[in-house]
């Protein structure tokens, strides 16, 4: 019997370890406790890169970056288009153009930083690296909604992680993965 009860705890053990990350980013889809609001400061779109102020985050090569005859930023994903802003600044490279933009009079955006419900241990970094690691770990999400006085709308979330390190508290992975972008017209 306690043989059986400790197999139990030990699969039970497993499975939380293992399957925690998985758990998290499904309820993710559904909720995740928001954090903060960051300040914007500056925007600027590159081929496969989204600068907002000093950090670069992930962007797919699929997205295409217009600049119109108003001197307008225009971004299209998955058949659909949304209109940014003003360019202020951007480079004559064909090859690696970058658009330095603001958002128009009237738009509204905010970025957002939030992390999962749920967070795991991960003792399993610890055995394999031999080196310091966060005891524990979530996601987090950063997201940039826009809203026009229109009605079309922009969000940009961008995937990462917070591992935890008892002296220090969470800290920031700074993962580059690409992010998910919806633009209702």
């Amino acid at each position: 019997m306690l043989i059986k009860l400790l197999l139990a705890i030990a699969a039970l053990a497993l499975i939380w370890i293992y399957g925690s990350p998985h758990v998290a980013s499904l309820m993710d889809r559904f909720y995740t406790v928001q954090m903060a609001t960051l300040p914007l400061g500056r925007l600027e779109l590159q081929r496969g890169r989204f600068i907002v102020g000093t950090r670069n985050w992930a962007m797919p090569q699929a997205v295409q970056l217009v600049r119109d005859k108003q001197n307008r930023l225009t971004l299209s994903a998955d058949g659909r288009t949304f209109t940014l802003g003003p360019v202020t600044r951007c480079s004559a490279d064909p090859v690696n153009p970058f658009y330095e933009f603001v958002a128009d009079p009237g738009d509204q955006v905010t970025f957002l930083k939030s992390h999962s419900l749920l967070s795991w241990p991960t003792p399993y970094y610890n055995i394999v690296f031999n080196v310091p690691q966060g005891t524990w770990r979530r996601n987090t999400y950063h997201t940039i909604v826009w809203k026009k006085s229109s009605g079309a709308s922009l969000q940009i979330t961008w995937p990462d992680a917070q591992a935890f390190y008892t002296a220090v508290g969470w800290t920031e992975c700074y993962l580059q993965i690409e992010p998910r972008i919806k633009i209702n017209q």
